[in-house]
């Protein structure tokens, strides 16, 4: 995102307007396969991370 972007930025409460226009889907894990893999979600619907 550009600094020059009109878009809120986030804030403690806010995840930032950018996320009103995207949804996001992120996978956190390791090279190791007993480690367990964690999803996380946020659909531009909704207003929270969904983990």
């Amino acid at each position: 995102m550009s600094k020059n972007s009109a878009l809120t930025k986030p804030t403690a409460n806010y995840l930032g307007e950018l996320y009103d226009f995207y949804s996001l889907e992120l996978m956190v894990g390791t090279d190791h396969e007993e480690d367990e893999i964690m999803f996380m979600r946020k659909n531009k619907d909704t207003k929270e991370l969904v983990w």
